[in-house]
């Protein structure tokens, strides 16, 4: 899980699968590995996001590591609802103070297939074939419902990714082992940040071009384009 930070926008055909008129570029402000919950977010997020940041979007998608189960194989990524409630509030007023006064974006954590999850770790990590799944969907969901809760709380929008899976008669196809997207997943997930960014900020969805099309730049003289 991550935050990723809006730097500026950059039309494009060809740097991503997703044919829209335009993209966003996104960098990846964290650096974050897999696995992160907002609690290791939170101890790093002033390295990422320092006082003088100037994004103009942040995303902030935590929820799955941190609804894994208290007592099963990932305890150790296990933060309890009450906490993950406040972490998310302790992010968003930090993004909020930053000077540039960002749009920040909360995602809800996507639905799980534990079937799937469950023979995923089996195969990656070894042990005992059969071990229950150390996520559940019923518990995610309850991580779902309180970074939407947050988000109403505290006005800023919410991409409920949760029940944009769910709701998809195949939605355990979206995701490639149980629990990480699958192409599939990603053209839905992306799809869902686009609608909530242009009703939220229907002005950066909209803004012109920081960078020329590829088209328009002069390939004999480029300097001349910018």
């Amino acid at each position: 899980m991550s935050f990723v930070g809006l730097v500026q926008r950059q039309h494009s055909s060809g740097t991503q699968q997703h044919c829209e008129p335009w993209l966003l570029l996104l960098v990846r402000a964290s650096r974050l590995s897999s696995g992160y919950n907002t609690r290791w977010g939170l101890c790093a997020l002033e390295r990422i996001f320092p006082t003088d940041a100037a994004p103009t979007l942040v995303t902030v998608f935590f929820g799955a590591n941190d609804a894994a189960l208290k007592d099963g194989s990932s305890t150790r990524q296990h933060v309890p609802l009450d906490e993950y409630r406040a972490n998310l509030k302790n992010i968003v007023e930090h993004l909020r103070s930053l000077p540039s006064k960002p749009t920040v974006i909360l995602v809800t954590p996507p639905p799980v297939d534990e079937t799937a999850w469950a023979r995923a770790t089996h195969e990656k990590y070894g042990g005992e074939a059969g071990v229950p799944c150390n996520r559940t969907n019923a518990v995610t969901k309850t991580y779902a419902a309180a970074c939407m809760e947050v988000a109403e709380e505290l006005a800023v929008p919410c991409v409920d990714l949760h029940s944009a899976f769910e709701t998809n008669p195949s939605w355990t196809s979206l995701l490639n082992d149980g629990l990480h997207f699958s192409n599939q997943g990603q053209d839905v997930a992306f799809k869902e940040v686009l609608a909530v960014l242009a009703q939220s900020a229907p002005a950066l969805f909209t803004s012109e071009m920081d960078l020329p099309d590829h088209k328009e730049i002069n390939a004999e003289q480029p300097s001349l384009s910018f």
